[in-house]
């Protein structure tokens, strides 16, 4: 009888505690994604503001020169825009 008793009170901690371990579980997955969320927009108030410029000619070293914030200035093309695909004035 007193074993019996003794093994009713295991489960019912062992019920208990795998109930509080479920909660902990859910709880630190919704804290995750909230810090996932809070991470990106942090990322986006950090980050430089974009900087747009007029494509005005382009030079022999395989550079082109824009105009930007009101300077001319000589920059360097992304692989994926070809030179021939712009024309002057263009943004």
């Amino acid at each position: 009888m007193v074993l019996e008793n003794k093994l009713r009170e295991a489960n019912r901690q062992l019920v208990q505690a795998f109930n509080q371990n479920e909660k902990l579980v859910n709880a630190l997955y919704e804290a995750r994604e909230q810090i996932t969320a809070l991470k990106e927009e942090v990322d986006k108030l950090c980050a430089p503001p974009s900087t747009y410029g007029v494509y005005l000619a382009a030079n022999e070293d395989s550079t082109v020169t824009i105009l930007s914030q009101g300077r001319k200035v000589k920059v360097n093309l992304h692989p994926s825009i070809k030179v021939d695909a712009l024309k002057p004035g263009q943004e």
